[in-house]
This record gives C-alpha cells, sequence and structure tokens, in this order.
C-alpha cells in the first residue's frame, strides 16, 4: 500500500471512530435547552439508530475532516474537524515516523454557556484517542491542546495527538 493510500486510511479510521460514537453525536448535534438539559438523555433520540440519511447529514454537518467554517455565523451549533498535522521521521528507526493529528472544537456560545460544552466535546475526544491503537498505529499520545481563533460567538480548542506508523 502507497503512503499516500495510508495516510489516507489512517485519516478514515481514525474519523470513523468519531462517526460510529453515540455520545460525541449526542454533545455535537444536541443543543441545550437549559442547563438541566442533558444531551446524553436517554429519551433523546439515538443518532446512530435514525436512517442513514438523517444519521449522514448529521455526521457531515458536525464532523469534517477540513475546516469549514463559512456556514457558522448563521448557526449556533458544535463541529469537529479531525485531521493531519506534523509528521516526523523517528531518529530510531527509519521505518517508522509519527503522525500528529488535530482535532479542531468549535463550539458556539448557546452551547457553551449552558454546559461548558466545549470541554465536554474535547473530554469525549481523549477518551476516544489517547492510549488507544488505531488504524493499525501505535498507541496514541496526547501532544497538547490550547485555543484556537473562532467565528464570532463561538469558541476553539485544538487537541493534538501523536500515533506512531510506518513510514515506507
Amino acid at each position: 500500500m502507497s503512503e499516500a493510500t495510508k495516510f489516507k486510511k489512517y485519516t478514515l479510521d481514525i474519523s470513523n471512530r468519531f462517526y460510529n460514537d453515540e455520545i460525541i453525536l449526542r454533545l455535537l448535534h444536541y443543543k441545550p435547552k437549559n442547563r438541566l438539559d442533558d444531551p446524553l438523555d436517554p429519551s433523546k433520540n439515538d443518532i446512530l439508530s435514525k436512517d442513514e440519511d438523517e444519521k449522514w447529514d448529521i455526521i457531515d454537518a458536525h464532523i469534517m475532516t477540513a475546516p469549514k467554517i463559512s456556514d457558522l455565523e448563521k448557526k449556533a451549533m458544535c463541529r469537529l474537524f479531525i485531521y493531519p498535522g506534523v509528521r516526523r521521521p523517528t531518529d530510531k528507526n527509519f521505518l517508522f515516523a509519527n503522525q500528529q493529528f488535530n482535532f479542531d472544537v468549535l463550539t458556539h456560545s448557546d452551547f457553551q454557556n449552558m454546559d461548558l460544552r466545549n470541554e465536554w466535546i474535547c473530554e469525549r475526544v481523549n477518551e476516544l484517542v489517547f492510549g488507544q491503537r488505531i488504524a493499525g498505529l501505535g498507541q496514541v499520545l496526547f501532544k497538547g491542546g490550547q485555543p484556537i481563533n473562532a467565528p464570532k460567538d463561538y469558541q476553539g480548542y485544538r487537541l493534538v495527538y501523536e500515533f506512531a506508523s510506518e513510514n515506507y
């Protein structure tokens, strides 16, 4: 498999972990009506149980592999961007490289001010990624996090994780 094909597979495997996680989808999708409105409440419809078109409309609106923010100023929502970052060869073995992946979380103030949704989403990202073995890559390490620029009325935060992968 070529490096370009493996790189695409890594991104898809990581993204699929999020596409198939009911908790992250609920956190991204369900807007709180008040401070006590829990997006994980079992009385709310399961997103993964919806018909395929509706499920993928929700996923496509909230999880992306390329930044798109032009539509956010017209909507109050949460969005997660998953995309590759820096790739560095290791000095120990030429067959391996360390690949970083960035997870950018954008949360509208209507969510953030009600239940600290940005922190909640970041915590779930960490649960799904840190210490895991995803896409045949080595164990995932946390490299850091920091606030990022966000559209008006949004809060942004970037989490960076590093994966060890074969480099041939």
